[in-house]
Protein backbone atom coordinates (compact mmCIF):
# COMPACT_ATOMS: atom_id res chain seq x y z
CA UNK A 1 0.00 0.00 0.00
CA UNK A 2 1.26 3.47 -0.83
CA UNK A 3 0.08 7.12 -1.07
CA UNK A 4 0.60 9.22 -4.20
CA UNK A 5 -0.89 12.65 -4.94
CA UNK A 6 -3.57 12.25 -2.28
CA UNK A 7 -4.63 8.86 -3.67
CA UNK A 8 -4.23 5.58 -1.81
CA UNK A 9 -2.93 2.71 -3.95
CA UNK A 10 -3.50 -0.88 -2.80
CA UNK A 11 -1.26 -3.59 -4.29
CA UNK A 12 -2.72 -7.11 -4.20
CA UNK A 13 -0.55 -10.17 -4.88
CA UNK A 14 -1.67 -12.40 -7.73
CA UNK A 15 -0.77 -16.05 -8.20
CA UNK A 16 0.17 -17.03 -11.73
CA UNK A 17 0.37 -20.51 -13.22
CA UNK A 18 3.50 -22.58 -12.65
CA UNK A 19 6.21 -21.63 -15.11
CA UNK A 20 9.03 -23.87 -16.32
CA UNK A 21 12.19 -22.40 -17.75
CA UNK A 22 13.46 -24.36 -20.71
CA UNK A 23 17.07 -24.52 -21.67
CA UNK A 24 20.16 -26.53 -20.81
CA UNK A 25 23.48 -25.44 -19.47
CA UNK A 26 26.44 -26.61 -21.44
CA UNK A 27 26.98 -30.33 -20.80
CA UNK A 28 23.70 -30.75 -18.86
CA UNK A 29 20.53 -32.26 -20.32
CA UNK A 30 17.27 -32.36 -18.36
CA UNK A 31 15.01 -35.26 -19.36
CA UNK A 32 12.42 -34.84 -16.63
CA UNK A 33 13.18 -37.34 -13.87
CA UNK A 34 16.61 -38.03 -15.38
CA UNK A 35 19.37 -35.42 -15.64
CA UNK A 36 22.46 -36.21 -17.73
CA UNK A 37 25.81 -34.52 -16.98
CA UNK A 38 28.51 -34.77 -19.61
CA UNK A 39 31.98 -35.14 -18.10
CA UNK A 40 35.23 -34.11 -19.77
CA UNK A 41 37.87 -36.59 -18.53
CA UNK A 42 40.74 -34.40 -19.72
CA UNK A 43 39.83 -31.80 -17.08
CA UNK A 44 40.91 -34.12 -14.27
CA UNK A 45 44.37 -35.22 -13.21
CA UNK A 46 45.39 -38.90 -13.39
CA UNK A 47 45.10 -39.06 -9.58
CA UNK A 48 41.53 -37.68 -9.32
CA UNK A 49 38.78 -40.13 -8.34
CA UNK A 50 35.06 -40.39 -9.06
CA UNK A 51 34.12 -38.64 -5.83
CA UNK A 52 35.74 -35.44 -7.11
CA UNK A 53 33.58 -35.58 -10.24
CA UNK A 54 30.38 -35.95 -8.20
CA UNK A 55 31.32 -33.04 -5.92
CA UNK A 56 31.59 -30.70 -8.93
CA UNK A 57 28.15 -31.47 -10.38
CA UNK A 58 25.55 -28.82 -9.47
CA UNK A 59 22.66 -31.26 -8.94
CA UNK A 60 24.44 -33.52 -6.44
CA UNK A 61 25.01 -32.86 -2.75
CA UNK A 62 27.41 -34.53 -0.31
CA UNK A 63 25.88 -34.38 3.22
CA UNK A 64 28.86 -36.31 4.59
CA UNK A 65 32.12 -37.44 3.08
CA UNK A 66 31.63 -40.24 0.57
CA UNK A 67 27.81 -40.12 0.78
CA UNK A 68 25.85 -38.42 -2.01
CA UNK A 69 22.25 -37.48 -2.74
CA UNK A 70 20.35 -35.64 -5.44
CA UNK A 71 19.75 -31.97 -4.66
CA UNK A 72 16.33 -31.50 -3.09
CA UNK A 73 16.12 -35.04 -1.69
CA UNK A 74 16.24 -35.81 2.01
CA UNK A 75 17.66 -39.34 1.71
CA UNK A 76 20.85 -40.57 0.08
CA UNK A 77 21.10 -41.86 -3.47
CA UNK A 78 22.19 -45.29 -4.59
CA UNK A 79 25.49 -45.19 -6.51
CA UNK A 80 25.81 -47.26 -9.68
CA UNK A 81 28.68 -47.78 -12.09
CA UNK A 82 27.53 -48.66 -15.62
CA UNK A 83 24.08 -49.48 -14.23
CA UNK A 84 25.30 -51.89 -11.52
CA UNK A 85 25.25 -50.94 -7.82
CA UNK A 86 28.75 -50.08 -6.64
CA UNK A 87 30.43 -50.45 -3.27
CA UNK A 88 32.15 -47.64 -1.41
CA UNK A 89 35.58 -49.12 -2.19
CA UNK A 90 34.80 -49.24 -5.93
CA UNK A 91 33.73 -45.60 -5.85
CA UNK A 92 36.92 -44.57 -4.02
CA UNK A 93 39.13 -46.38 -6.57
CA UNK A 94 37.38 -45.32 -9.80
CA UNK A 95 39.51 -42.84 -11.76
CA UNK A 96 37.87 -39.61 -12.87
CA UNK A 97 39.46 -39.90 -16.32
CA UNK A 98 37.39 -43.05 -17.01
CA UNK A 99 34.05 -41.23 -16.61
CA UNK A 100 32.23 -39.78 -19.63
CA UNK A 101 28.87 -38.87 -18.06
CA UNK A 102 26.78 -39.08 -14.91
CA UNK A 103 23.02 -39.68 -14.87
CA UNK A 104 20.82 -38.87 -11.88
CA UNK A 105 17.28 -40.21 -11.49
CA UNK A 106 14.67 -39.32 -8.87
CA UNK A 107 12.71 -42.38 -7.75
CA UNK A 108 8.96 -42.34 -7.29
CA UNK A 109 8.91 -42.53 -3.50
CA UNK A 110 11.50 -44.20 -1.32
CA UNK A 111 12.48 -47.73 -2.31
CA UNK A 112 12.95 -50.70 0.04
CA UNK A 113 16.58 -49.72 0.77
CA UNK A 114 15.57 -46.17 1.74
CA UNK A 115 17.04 -44.46 -1.36
CA UNK A 116 15.22 -41.57 -3.02
CA UNK A 117 17.37 -41.44 -6.12
CA UNK A 118 20.07 -43.10 -8.19
CA UNK A 119 23.39 -41.73 -9.45
CA UNK A 120 24.68 -43.75 -12.39
CA UNK A 121 28.33 -43.22 -13.35
CA UNK A 122 28.99 -44.16 -16.98
CA UNK A 123 32.53 -45.05 -18.00
CA UNK A 124 33.96 -44.90 -21.48
CA UNK A 125 34.05 -48.27 -23.18
CA UNK A 126 37.40 -49.72 -24.15
CA UNK A 127 38.13 -51.07 -27.63
CA UNK A 128 41.03 -53.31 -26.65
CA UNK A 129 42.54 -55.06 -23.65
CA UNK A 130 43.45 -52.62 -20.88
CA UNK A 131 45.23 -53.39 -17.60
CA UNK A 132 45.93 -51.06 -14.70
CA UNK A 133 47.37 -51.58 -11.23
CA UNK A 134 47.89 -49.31 -8.25
CA UNK A 135 49.61 -49.85 -4.90
CA UNK A 136 49.69 -47.65 -1.80
CA UNK A 137 51.75 -47.93 1.35
CA UNK A 138 51.40 -45.77 4.43
CA UNK A 139 52.74 -45.57 7.98
CA UNK A 140 51.49 -43.83 11.09
CA UNK A 141 53.00 -43.38 14.54
CA UNK A 142 50.71 -42.63 17.47
CA UNK A 143 52.70 -40.93 20.23
CA UNK A 144 54.54 -42.00 22.14
CA UNK A 145 55.23 -45.45 20.61
CA UNK A 146 52.19 -47.03 18.93
CA UNK A 147 52.73 -47.62 15.18
CA UNK A 148 50.17 -48.21 12.44
CA UNK A 149 50.09 -48.61 8.70
CA UNK A 150 48.10 -49.03 5.50
CA UNK A 151 48.55 -51.35 2.52
CA UNK A 152 46.22 -51.02 -0.49
CA UNK A 153 46.25 -52.79 -3.84
CA UNK A 154 43.96 -52.17 -6.85
CA UNK A 155 43.93 -54.16 -10.09
CA UNK A 156 41.70 -53.57 -13.13
CA UNK A 157 41.41 -55.59 -16.35
CA UNK A 158 39.01 -54.29 -19.00
CA UNK A 159 37.93 -55.66 -22.37
CA UNK A 160 35.13 -54.59 -24.73
CA UNK A 161 32.73 -57.16 -23.21
CA UNK A 162 34.05 -57.77 -19.67
CA UNK A 163 35.55 -55.92 -16.69
CA UNK A 164 37.54 -57.54 -13.89
CA UNK A 165 38.26 -55.45 -10.79
CA UNK A 166 40.06 -56.49 -7.60
CA UNK A 167 40.70 -54.26 -4.57
CA UNK A 168 42.34 -55.07 -1.26
CA UNK A 169 43.24 -53.17 1.90
CA UNK A 170 45.06 -54.10 5.11
CA UNK A 171 45.31 -51.73 8.11
CA UNK A 172 47.36 -52.79 11.16
CA UNK A 173 47.59 -50.75 14.36
CA UNK A 174 49.33 -51.36 17.68
CA UNK A 175 47.96 -50.08 20.99
CA UNK A 176 49.62 -50.07 24.42
CA UNK A 177 47.29 -49.79 27.41
CA UNK A 178 48.19 -49.61 31.10
CA UNK A 179 45.75 -49.50 34.03
CA UNK A 180 45.93 -49.75 37.83
CA UNK A 181 43.53 -50.83 40.56
CA UNK A 182 43.82 -49.26 44.02
CA UNK A 183 42.21 -50.19 47.34
CA UNK A 184 42.68 -48.30 50.61
CA UNK A 185 45.50 -46.21 49.17
CA UNK A 186 47.40 -49.33 48.07
CA UNK A 187 47.84 -50.53 44.53
CA UNK A 188 46.65 -54.11 44.34
CA UNK A 189 46.82 -54.68 40.58
CA UNK A 190 48.63 -53.26 37.60
CA UNK A 191 47.62 -54.41 34.10
CA UNK A 192 49.74 -53.99 30.98
CA UNK A 193 48.13 -54.75 27.61
CA UNK A 194 49.46 -54.59 24.09
CA UNK A 195 46.97 -54.99 21.25
CA UNK A 196 47.53 -55.66 17.59
CA UNK A 197 44.41 -54.52 15.72
CA UNK A 198 44.05 -55.71 12.14
CA UNK A 199 41.42 -54.57 9.66
CA UNK A 200 41.25 -56.01 6.18
CA UNK A 201 38.84 -56.09 3.28
CA UNK A 202 38.98 -57.33 -0.28
CA UNK A 203 36.60 -57.21 -3.21
CA UNK A 204 36.54 -58.83 -6.59
CA UNK A 205 33.98 -58.13 -9.31
CA UNK A 206 33.41 -59.41 -12.84
CA UNK A 207 31.03 -57.43 -15.06
CA UNK A 208 29.84 -58.88 -18.37
CA UNK A 209 28.29 -56.79 -21.15
CA UNK A 210 26.86 -59.29 -23.61
CA UNK A 211 24.58 -56.74 -25.27
CA UNK A 212 23.93 -53.05 -24.58
CA UNK A 213 20.70 -54.01 -22.78
CA UNK A 214 21.87 -57.07 -20.81
CA UNK A 215 24.32 -56.69 -17.91
CA UNK A 216 25.44 -59.32 -15.44
CA UNK A 217 27.77 -58.97 -12.48
CA UNK A 218 29.44 -61.40 -10.06
CA UNK A 219 31.06 -60.05 -6.89
CA UNK A 220 32.87 -61.45 -3.86
CA UNK A 221 33.61 -59.37 -0.74
CA UNK A 222 35.59 -60.13 2.40
CA UNK A 223 35.66 -57.96 5.51
CA UNK A 224 37.47 -58.78 8.71
CA UNK A 225 38.86 -57.47 11.98
CA UNK A 226 41.24 -59.27 14.33
CA UNK A 227 42.49 -58.33 17.76
CA UNK A 228 45.53 -60.05 19.25
CA UNK A 229 46.02 -59.09 22.88
CA UNK A 230 48.97 -59.93 25.11
CA UNK A 231 49.77 -58.62 28.54
CA UNK A 232 50.42 -59.35 32.17
CA UNK A 233 48.91 -58.80 35.61
CA UNK A 234 51.31 -57.42 38.22
CA UNK A 235 50.31 -57.93 41.88
CA UNK A 236 52.30 -57.13 45.04
CA UNK A 237 54.08 -60.11 46.58
CA UNK A 238 53.01 -62.37 43.69
CA UNK A 239 54.62 -63.57 40.51
CA UNK A 240 53.55 -61.77 37.36
CA UNK A 241 50.88 -63.58 35.36
CA UNK A 242 50.85 -63.36 31.57
CA UNK A 243 47.74 -63.69 29.42
CA UNK A 244 46.76 -63.84 25.76
CA UNK A 245 43.48 -63.40 23.95
CA UNK A 246 42.34 -63.39 20.32
CA UNK A 247 39.12 -62.04 18.82
CA UNK A 248 38.40 -62.77 15.18
CA UNK A 249 35.50 -61.43 13.08
CA UNK A 250 34.94 -62.20 9.41
CA UNK A 251 32.18 -61.41 6.93
CA UNK A 252 32.05 -62.91 3.45
CA UNK A 253 29.52 -61.95 0.80
CA UNK A 254 28.79 -63.16 -2.70
CA UNK A 255 26.51 -61.35 -5.17
CA UNK A 256 25.06 -62.26 -8.55
CA UNK A 257 23.19 -59.52 -10.43
CA UNK A 258 21.41 -59.54 -13.79
CA UNK A 259 19.76 -56.48 -15.36
CA UNK A 260 17.83 -56.68 -18.64
CA UNK A 261 16.50 -53.52 -20.24
CA UNK A 262 13.55 -54.95 -22.11
CA UNK A 263 12.81 -51.60 -23.75
CA UNK A 264 13.32 -47.93 -23.02
CA UNK A 265 12.25 -47.25 -19.41
CA UNK A 266 11.41 -50.96 -18.89
CA UNK A 267 13.84 -53.24 -17.02
CA UNK A 268 13.94 -56.58 -15.25
CA UNK A 269 16.41 -57.02 -12.38
CA UNK A 270 17.37 -60.04 -10.29
CA UNK A 271 19.89 -60.08 -7.45
CA UNK A 272 21.02 -62.91 -5.18
CA UNK A 273 23.26 -62.50 -2.13
CA UNK A 274 24.90 -65.04 0.17
CA UNK A 275 26.42 -63.93 3.51
CA UNK A 276 28.66 -65.80 5.92
CA UNK A 277 29.49 -64.17 9.26
CA UNK A 278 31.97 -65.88 11.57
CA UNK A 279 33.26 -64.74 14.95
CA UNK A 280 35.62 -66.43 17.39
CA UNK A 281 36.94 -65.53 20.84
CA UNK A 282 39.93 -67.56 21.96
CA UNK A 283 41.83 -67.56 25.25
CA UNK A 284 44.65 -70.15 25.10
CA UNK A 285 44.38 -72.72 27.85
CA UNK A 286 40.97 -71.51 29.04
CA UNK A 287 38.13 -71.34 26.54
CA UNK A 288 37.14 -70.90 22.92
CA UNK A 289 33.82 -69.73 21.53
CA UNK A 290 32.82 -69.50 17.87
CA UNK A 291 29.62 -68.74 16.01
CA UNK A 292 28.67 -68.76 12.34
CA UNK A 293 25.67 -67.33 10.54
CA UNK A 294 24.80 -68.16 6.94
CA UNK A 295 22.28 -65.94 5.21
CA UNK A 296 20.70 -65.85 1.76
CA UNK A 297 18.84 -62.88 0.33
CA UNK A 298 17.20 -62.68 -3.07
CA UNK A 299 15.12 -60.15 -4.90
CA UNK A 300 13.60 -59.83 -8.34
CA UNK A 301 11.47 -57.13 -9.85
CA UNK A 302 10.18 -55.20 -12.83
CA UNK A 303 10.57 -51.45 -13.16
CA UNK A 304 8.89 -48.95 -15.43
CA UNK A 305 10.77 -45.65 -15.58
CA UNK A 306 11.45 -45.01 -11.85
CA UNK A 307 8.37 -46.88 -10.56
CA UNK A 308 8.65 -50.45 -9.30
CA UNK A 309 5.58 -52.29 -10.49
CA UNK A 310 6.63 -55.69 -9.13
CA UNK A 311 9.22 -56.53 -6.47
CA UNK A 312 9.75 -59.81 -4.61
CA UNK A 313 12.26 -60.48 -1.83
CA UNK A 314 13.02 -63.62 0.16
CA UNK A 315 15.48 -64.51 2.94
CA UNK A 316 16.82 -67.67 4.59
CA UNK A 317 19.18 -67.80 7.61
CA UNK A 318 21.03 -70.72 9.17
CA UNK A 319 23.24 -70.27 12.22
CA UNK A 320 25.02 -72.08 15.03
CA UNK A 321 27.28 -71.43 18.02
CA UNK A 322 30.04 -73.64 19.46
CA UNK A 323 31.50 -73.12 22.93
CA UNK A 324 34.40 -75.21 24.28
CA UNK A 325 35.98 -74.87 27.74
CA UNK A 326 39.37 -76.41 28.50
CA UNK A 327 38.95 -76.37 32.29
CA UNK A 328 37.33 -79.81 32.38
CA UNK A 329 36.01 -82.36 29.94
CA UNK A 330 32.53 -81.95 31.40
CA UNK A 331 32.69 -78.26 30.54
CA UNK A 332 32.76 -78.92 26.82
CA UNK A 333 29.50 -78.54 25.02
CA UNK A 334 27.70 -77.60 21.88
CA UNK A 335 25.05 -74.90 21.84
CA UNK A 336 22.87 -74.34 18.81
CA UNK A 337 21.33 -70.90 18.57
CA UNK A 338 18.52 -69.71 16.30
CA UNK A 339 19.06 -66.23 14.97
CA UNK A 340 16.26 -63.73 14.65
CA UNK A 341 14.33 -63.36 11.43
CA UNK A 342 12.80 -65.85 9.08
CA UNK A 343 14.99 -68.89 8.58
CA UNK A 344 16.16 -72.31 9.62
CA UNK A 345 18.44 -73.43 12.42
CA UNK A 346 20.55 -76.57 12.72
Amino acid sequence: MGRWGGAIIHLQPRTIAEARVKGNAQGIEDKGKVVVYQVKPEQYSPFAKAEKVLRRLPGIEEPERGVFRIAGNQQNARILIDGVEATQMELENLDAQEIVRVETKVLSGRNTEGYEGEINIIRQRVKRLQFKGESRLGALLHPPKDPGGLVRQNLTLRTPWMDLVANGRYIPNVQSIESETWRGGTRILRTERRNLLEQFDAQGRANFFFTPRLKTSLMYSLFGANRHQTGRWIRPSMADEKFRQRNLDRLQRGDAIAIWEVADHHSLEAQFQVFEYHTRNYIPGYTSAASTLLSYHGRAGYEFDSLRLFWLTHDVEVGGELCVSAESFAGRGLRVHKYGGAGLCI
